[in-house]
């Protein structure tokens, strides 16, 4: 492919050929224009192998034999490098990808002396006869498919063609007139479970034309999963079961094992690793408490080296969300597009600015204060303690929690939920009034409850967390975060709040983490417990057995996680049994 020509000095050009219009063109079909554009027969065209002044793709496009299209990118090329001689030319060859549309090219260039320029140009690449068919992205085994096979005549002749459609089986004779099209429909069985691929040719005219789609036939049938994780400093053993009673088709183990405590929850802040990736953020409250968990990373990630790219897509995270605040707050302080305002989303609100202010981001002026001004007049109308203890300690930290309101909920101590227990006594510590949390410290440590080894959870079970999921303070997932933290600030060394944590990675795997809300709790109590933590030496390794054979070993402290995989047959019948051996000291991060 020419290149746009520069008449400086030589240099280097970035290229890229896109995809215009992901459609078919109706303009009348130019038989010089193609000849010129794309080539025909078998013979070089005027640049090269490739055929035609843009190239052409191999196997010929003209008459006689098609070529087979089966690749349909929306970019066919991009060429981060081009080298130019003296003249400033430079030249490419392109074999263009199966799409008949409208491509254009995209030309950046600089010369040695930092001399820059760009410009755009744009092809279309057609046929003078040419079929398409669409087919649905996927399937499931067994579903009857009707898709249509749309065949063109962009000549000014009538075209006699021959259509032929496989695995259909479907051979027919097609009558096309002049710059006129036909459809015609046929019938696919989707039999098994895979790819299934269908092969569409047309014939006639002298021109002929052949594609091939693709599409993902599932099984028929619905996925179960049994999951488990935790963060270990010893041999851990862990027995995963699928419900009884079905019959599976397909069975997978995967087990995940390694990879730095740290690293992973600023990955979590980020939402990019698995398996703390959570749903798309479609609220205004989704993403003040995906910026909540981004500040809590910002926090821990200054107690450490982490890569810089890190930080600042962090620092990203948090002030999209600042200017999503000042904006949302001409609506009243809602930011759900309703004229009365919430309660739990300005909590969250505050929470966030005043916790981004600390850190010190720039917020609008006055938008913290109107925003606790708000929380003052929501205060007296709140239904529950629970929801009076969330306003208690938002306002704690932007720093103007009324002591009478804490001592009032404090002397109901006794009646409180462990959520509304824990807040308080955060509030009382962000107050810089530790004795009044200390004082309540120990009624929330005796609500803890025993969930395991070494784990305690402040909650319901977890499938009562799953059926409250979207509501605000329910679900163990939070309510055991809030409590961590509350603990952790009350005594850095607490020991059930450790176990608390533990409990929340053993966890992670489960629904609950869908919740904003408990989401953002949990990445706030575990960087809080992590930034406390003094530094640990893990060295050593990790070996992984399922049902007594080694499936591998994994050294302690790589930044990587690993994963072990394994399918079908090697799989043992029934139950996974799956045992950790640390050979060594540290701690390992787990999750099957």
């Amino acid at each position: 492919m020419l290149a746009k020509r520069y008449r400086r000095k030589s240099g280097k050009k970035q290229l890229a050929l896109e995809d215009e219009e992901r459609e078919l063109s109706d303009a009348p079909f130019d038989k010089d224009a193609f000849n010129d554009v794309i080539g025909t027969g078998g013979g070089a065209g005027r640049h090269g192998r490739y055929g035609g002044r843009f190239g052409r793709r191999r196997g010929g496009v003209g008459r006689g034999l098609s070529s087979l299209r089966s690749e349909f990118p929306q970019a066919a090329l991009w060429l981060p490098s081009l080298q130019t001689g003296p003249d400033g030319t430079g030249r490419a060859e392109i074999p263009l990808p199966g799409n008949l549309t409208t491509w254009r090219v995209r030309v950046r260039g600089i010369t040695r002396d930092t001399l820059v320029g760009q410009g755009e140009a744009s092809f279309k690449t057609r046929k003078p006869l040419l079929v398409e068919v669409q087919l649905p992205a996927r399937a499931v085994e067994g579903d009857r498919i009707e898709p249509v096979a749309s065949v063109r005549n962009l000549t000014d002749k009538a075209v006699t063609a021959r259509l032929e459609i496989s695995p259909a089986g479907l051979v027919k004779k097609v009558e096309l007139p002049p710059r006129g099209s036909a459809g015609v429909p046929f019938t696919l069985m989707a039999e098994k479970a895979g790819e299934l691929s269908v092969t569409v040719r047309v014939s006639g005219g002298g021109y002929s034309d052949a594609l091939t789609r693709r599409l993902t036939v599932d099984p028929l049938g619905t996925w179960r999963v049994a999951a488990a994780s935790g963060l270990e400093t010893r041999d851990k053993k862990v027995t995963l079961a699928l419900p009884e009673g079905k019959e599976y088709t397909r069975r997978i183990l995967e087990v995940t094992i390694g990879g730095r405590v740290r690293s992973d929850l600023l990955g979590a802040a980020l939402a990019q690793v698995r398996p703390w990736r959570c749903l798309p953020a479609r609220t205004f409250l989704d993403r003040v408490c995906r910026g909540l968990g981004a500040l809590a990373a910002l926090e821990l990630a200054g107690k450490g080296t982490v890569p810089q790219d890190t930080i600042q897509r962090l620092r990203e995270a948090v002030e999209s969300v600042l200017a999503e605040a000042a904006a949302g707050e001409r609506t009243g302080w809602s930011w759900n597009g309703k004229k009365s305002p919430d309660l739990v989303t300005p909590v969250e609100a505050v929470r966030f600015l005043a916790r981004a202010k600390a850190l010190g981001f720039p917020i609008a002026p006055g938008l913290l204060d109107r925003g606790r001004s708000v929380l003052k007049r929501l205060f007296p109308r709140a239904e529950t303690r629970l929801e009076q203890a969330r306003i208690l300690e938002a306002l704690a930290l932007s720093g103007e929690a009324p002591l009478v309101w804490l001592n009032a909920l404090r002397r109901n101590r006794q009646s409180l939920e462990a959520s509304a227990l824990a807040l308080l006594v955060s509030a009382y510590c962000e107050s810089n009034r530790p004795e009044g949390g200390s004082a309540m410290a120990a009624r929330l440590r005796s609500l803890a409850k025993k969930a395991g080894p070494g784990q305690v959870t402040w909650g319901g079970d977890v499938k009562d967390g799953e059926r409250k999921i979207f509501l605000p303070a329910a679900g163990s997932l939070e309510t055991t975060a809030l409590a961590v933290k509350a603990l952790l600030q009350v005594d850095p060394a607490d020991r059930l709040a450790r176990e608390g944590a533990r409990w929340i990675y053993a966890h992670r795997l489960l629904g609950p983490w869908a919740a904003p809300l408990g989401r953002a709790a949990a990445l706030e109590a575990l960087c809080f417990l992590e930034g406390k933590a003094a530094s640990r030496v893990s060295e050593g390794e990790v070996r992984v057995f399922l049902g007594g054979k080694l499936l591998g070993r994994i050294p302690l402290g790589a930044k990587e996680s690993r994963v072990l995989r394994v399918e079908g047959g090697a799989l043992p019948p029934g139950p996974a049994v799956l045992s950790f051996k640390l050979l060594g000291r540290g701690r390992y991060l787990w999750r099957a």
